[in-house]
């Protein structure tokens, strides 16, 4: 995965959801605010996915 997510405890990992578990490998995802959307979407059948987009604020190396 990408570096912000190695630091996070396995348990704030879940299951892939909505989709996500066709394209990931391994099929897991950090339970961040995209998780949780990702959830209620599969959850009520939505056509729809959210996809965060958002860069990581760490300093990138000069």
């Amino acid at each position: 995965g990408a570096p912000a997510e190695r630091w996070r405890p396995a348990a704030a990992h879940a299951p892939a959801v909505n989709g996500y578990e066709q394209l990931l490998q391994p099929p897991r995802m950090v339970c961040d605010v995209t998780y949780w959307m990702n959830q209620i979407l599969f959850d009520l059948g939505a056509p729809a996915f959210a996809l965060n987009t958002a860069i990581e604020a760490t300093p990138q190396p000069q």
